[in-house]
């Protein structure tokens, strides 16, 4: 080789290398894309050259599968039975909130026991719900 001629294959292989070295990593948005697997209580979370899935709150598991945290359900279910109960007590005695009358006050101007007590006493007539898988929140109300 010699005078202008080009060796064919070191222009090949500087072809190749500068090929190489353009090579552009292009992340795709899982999550956008909705192509992910993450459960339908589940957060999506992009990362680069994946996703990241995590259960939402009061929920449990590994952010593929998420089931729902018993406890905080139960929890919950609690909370909400005894605000109605002395709502509905509030509103029968006549008691504002003008009035700053505490729970702990409006239990005992009632005379009544808390719902729970009420239910936990009451459970003979509760047969149908005693009968429920134990798994049930229902269930692991009255336990």
């Amino acid at each position: 080789m010699g005078n202008g001629e080009v060796d064919r294959h070191r222009v090949v292989v500087v072809v190749l290398a500068a090929a190489v070295s353009c090579v552009v990593h292009i992340d795709l948005d899982e999550c956008a894309l909705n192509t992910h697997n993450c459960d339908a209580n589940a957060i999506c979370t992009n990362t680069p050259g994946h996703f990241q899935c995590t259960c939402d709150t009061g929920y449990d598991g590994n952010g593929v599968s998420c089931g729902g945290n018993v406890s905080v359900s139960l929890a919950l279910t609690s909370l909400y039975y005894r605000v109605f109960h002395r709502r509905c007590l509030r509103s029968i005695l006549g008691i504002s909130w003008r009035d700053h009358v505490t729970n702990d006050e409006l239990m005992a101007r009632s005379e009544q026991m808390a719902l729970h007590d009420t239910v936990a006493n009451r459970r003979r007539f509760v047969g149908h719900i005693l009968r429920l898988p134990t798994t049930r929140p229902t269930s692991l109300a009255l336990a």
